[in-house]
């Protein structure tokens, strides 16, 4: 009688092509996804029968989660659910009171388990165990030494021009990172290149700080759930190590597969290796999503250094870590404004322009292209089509940077005198323009204060324009105030006539 009932429901409820998405395993196996979900719809993994309910399972999931804990319960995969709840929340303005009940959830559950004794991931919340949060730079600690390679100074810019308006940009300035080489004894990595040691948590990109609410990929390990100050977290980490190794260089952190964090926060880094002198055959530490381009990049910029390759989640144990700084502050948290993320260091973008042009052959024609950058995937236009077409109209190439080598990404960049597109990673490209070229950066309303492209723009001696979009929720001055991640990094359309000036007007 229960399985005809179950079968009945499932077949009211169930998107088979939907669950066959989600489920690989079920769509390998062959499987009636009707019959699958009837049949285990209450098993570990916990799956959703639809999108909606997908999105009710994860809002509920701290409900889940505390009932299970006073029964002196526990399932991961519902513990994952709310764990990825926080960090929903975590991006979106709005939410704060059901974020702070969810962190205050989580804070429970790791206090009883630290009480319990219990192993990491203790009273069976698989929520991770509390560690106490050393910030290089910071906090000294006799484990952690920190050699000064530059010394913080002031980075004077201007807003983002913005394309016919008569609006002078506002003058800003900031405090541009101290860059530095810190070395820390007996460290673990774990997660996406999160590190532990002496039982703390250590802080080195200054955009991952515990004290914000909100960090990309590190959040999929680390729970920020103590409050503002961020000196404590809850992270998981792996019991045993998966390998161990003498010595290394942490060169990819929390982003190190988006192309616009490897080349413009890691790969720069190297100015740093180069500065602190560490022997050539101590290895970078790299993660194992890195594209093609990118290892390119790396085999050219760092010849002759071995790598060292881990992989997500597992746990690398270095006796001695080398943990070079970051030039740039770019949280991602929703809390911070898009102009404080402007400053880059002219040394660390020299060293790479330099680097890469001197072993990338010159471009055999003068700069003279004009390149419209098309995304396939992630973040884009809604009239996408519609906007290419107009490029087209004025001669531009439509060019995928995604489909070309590094080599080629770098000769594109050289050779064009005019580089337009969605603001996104291959825009990190900048540092190669040629000096004289005209940007155009097409990007949402609520983010045309974003500077950090203009600012790699004004170090290649290049003019930029910043093109804002069209959205049904923005409103005048919306741009000033920093919006839910999903708002401001969504979709967005352009107004082809306004498009349409702008390209007669400027190129």
């Amino acid at each position: 009688m229960l399985e005809w009932l179950a079968l009945r429901i499932a077949r009211r409820i169930v998107d088979s092509d939907y669950y066959l998405t989600r489920n690989a395993d079920v769509a390998a196996a062959g499987v009636d996804p009707v019959a699958h979900f009837a049949r285990h719809w209450s098993a570990a993994p916990l799956r959703a029968p639809n999108a909606r309910m997908e999105a009710r399972i994860y809002a509920w999931s701290p409900v889940l989660v505390a009932v299970l804990a006073m029964l002196g319960q526990s399932r991961q995969d519902i513990t994952d659910c709310f764990r990825y709840r926080i960090n929903q929340l975590a991006t979106r303005r709005g939410f704060d009171l059901q974020l702070r009940l969810a962190l205050a959830l989580a804070r429970f559950l790791a206090v009883r388990s630290a009480s319990h004794a219990r192993p990491s991931g203790g009273a069976g919340t698989g929520l991770g165990s509390i560690y106490p949060v050393v910030r290089i730079g910071q906090d000294a600690v006799p484990w952690i030494d920190c050699r000064g390679i530059a010394e913080a100074g002031v980075f004077d810019f201007t807003d983002p021009e913005v394309a016919l308006s008569a609006q002078p940009p506002t003058a800003r300035r900031l405090r541009s990172p101290e860059l530095w080489c810190a070395t820390i004894r007996d460290a673990s990595l774990f997660g996406f290149a999160q590190i532990v040691s002496h039982s703390a948590f250590v802080v080195y990109e200054p955009e991952a700080d515990p004290a914000f609410r909100y960090t990309s990929r590190q959040c999929e390990f680390v729970i920020t759930c103590f409050g503002p100050k961020g000196d404590r977290v809850l992270a998981r980490v792996p019991q045993e190590a998966d390998r161990a190794i003498d010595a290394g260089i942490l060169l990819i952190g929390r982003c190190g597969a988006n192309y616009f964090h490897f080349l413009i926060e890691y790969a720069t880094k190297g100015y740093i290796v180069d500065n602190a002198s560490i022997p050539q055959d101590v290895p970078l530490i790299l993660s194992d999503d890195l594209f093609p381009q990118e290892m390119d990049a790396l085999k050219l910029l760092f010849p002759g250094r071995p790598f060292t390759v881990r992989q997500h989640g597992q746990r690398l144990d270095v006796k001695t870590l080398y943990v070079p700084s970051l030039m740039t502050f770019i949280p991602d948290t929703p809390d911070v404004e898009f102009w404080t993320v402007a400053a880059v260091n002219h040394a660390s973008l020299s060293w790479l322009r330099e680097r890469v042009i001197e072993a990338v052959p010159a471009p055999s024609t003068p700069a003279v292209r004009k390149l419209y950058l098309g995304r396939s995937a992630g973040r884009n236009i809604t009239n996408a089509a519609e906007v290419e077409a107009v490029f087209r109209r004025h001669g531009f190439e439509i060019v995928n940077p995604g489909q070309l080598s590094f080599a080629e990404q770098i000769e594109a960049f050289r050779t064009a005198r005019c580089i337009a597109g969605p603001i996104g990673a291959a825009f990190a490209n900048l540092v190669f323009a040629s000096p004289g070229s005209l940007v155009l950066g097409l990007v949402s309303p609520f983010a045309v204060q974003f500077s950090t492209f203009a600012s790699l723009a004004r170090f290649a001696g290049c003019r930029y324009l910043a093109v804002p979009g069209e959205h049904g929720a923005y409103r005048p001055g919306a741009e000033t105030r920093r919006r839910s991640l999903e708002l401001t990094h969504g979709n967005y359309r352009i107004d082809l006539d306004y498009l349409d000036t702008v390209l007669r007007t400027n190129v």
